[in-house]
């Protein structure tokens, strides 16, 4: 029974140092602000974000977000309801819906209230590689670039 419970505890030392290993290194963000320092983005970082603007314009087209250990989150702002016919409205919320079945990088939100749609994803660095999180992010960039363009036609 002595010999189980120091087992037991052995274990439980080396999960600890494991998952204090996860959360002490190079934060998630800073694989996204360095793998994705491209000519088409001005990438800025903070302690917890990375905000990505167009190289042209300097308009910001998304933001990764640090939210903990588990969670990288991309946003960006799309498109707004405000000032469409209810025609208009109904059309681009079946593209919506559309993009949203077909995406391969991206769900597009519409906030009720403001009329505004945005798109995130999620990463879980856990699971993706820096490499990888760079690539998404650059797609998720391209992703909300090519949808605001398509649904600013409204």
């Amino acid at each position: 029974m002595k010999k189980l419970v120091l087992t037991i505890a052995a274990l439980a030392g080396l999960l600890v140092t494991e998952c204090q290993a996860q959360l002490t290194g190079p934060s998630s963000i800073a694989y996204i602000h360095d793998g994705t320092k491209t000519g088409s983005y001005k990438v800025e970082r903070d302690a917890h974000s990375v905000t990505f603007r167009d190289a042209m314009t300097g308009a910001e087209v998304f933001k990764a977000s640090e939210v903990n250990a588990q969670t990288v989150t991309l946003v960006g702002f799309v498109a707004s309801l405000r000032n469409l016919s209810p025609e208009q409205k109904e059309q681009l919320l079946k593209k919506v819906a559309f993009y949203n079945f077909s995406s391969p990088v991206g769900t597009l939100l519409v906030d009720s209230e403001t009329g505004d749609i945005t798109m995130e994803h999620h990463l879980n660095p856990r699971h993706v590689s820096p490499s990888s999180m760079a690539t998404v992010a650059s797609r998720f960039g391209d992703a909300v670039r090519s949808e605001s363009q398509s649904l600013l036609q409204w």
